[in-house]
């Protein structure tokens, strides 16, 4: 599909079917996008299902090859473990991404080059993920032989710098209506 210009957008385990002769089909095709020739409607926000979208699209960025991307690792992860990288997300909710949890934490036999691609395919920041399906293939297909480093830890100044001011000016009023306090019952 990415070849052809075509997102899909709603990459999930009820849109995969393995056929005959084990080959796999994408399904429902609904909400597909193909960039440079449709135009998406302003007023619609990005669809899917929110516990196999990628973390931009809930900040309104618009769909790419990465988000379809990180949904086939969302989908890898949850077929394996049968639980979602970052809890299951509501529509309603506009959830916060850090690190996923790892597979190995629900299934401990996950080898670790798997665990490694599925980590790069889910990272929160879009640029670490696979650029290509086809880098996405072959690193599943190279395995245990050529295997992916884990991504980056991005730590939380780098990926959310309001929250740590934040917490750090809470912190310090804290600290100051603490001090004022104890100067008022020593004087």
């Amino acid at each position: 599909l990415h070849r052809l210009n075509i997102l899909h957008r709603d990459i999930k385990p009820n849109n995969v079917h393995i056929g005959a002769y084990s080959k796999l089909r994408i399904l429902d095709l609904g909400v597909a996008l193909n960039q440079g020739f449709t135009e998406e409607p302003a007023h619609l926000v990005n669809p899917g299902t929110p516990s196999f979208m990628a973390p931009e699209l809930f900040s309104g960025a618009a769909a790419s090859v990465q988000s379809d991307l990180y949904a086939v690792g969302a989908t890898l992860y949850y077929l394996l473990t049968r639980k979602y990288p970052y809890g299951e997300i509501e529509p309603f909710q506009h959830p916060h991404f850090g690190d996923p949890t790892p597979p190995t934490r629900y299934r401990p036999d996950v080898p670790q080059w798997l665990e490694n691609i599925l980590l790069k395919a889910l990272t929160s920041d879009q640029k670490q993920r696979f650029e290509t399906a086809e880098e996405f293939l072959i690193a599943l297909e190279r395995g245990e032989s050529k295997p992916v480093l884990p991504p980056q830890h991005i730590p939380l100044l780098k990926r959310n710098p309001l929250r740590v001011w934040q917490s750090i000016a809470v912190i310090a009023i804290i600290l100051n209506l603490l001090l004022i306090y104890l100067l008022a019952v020593v004087a």
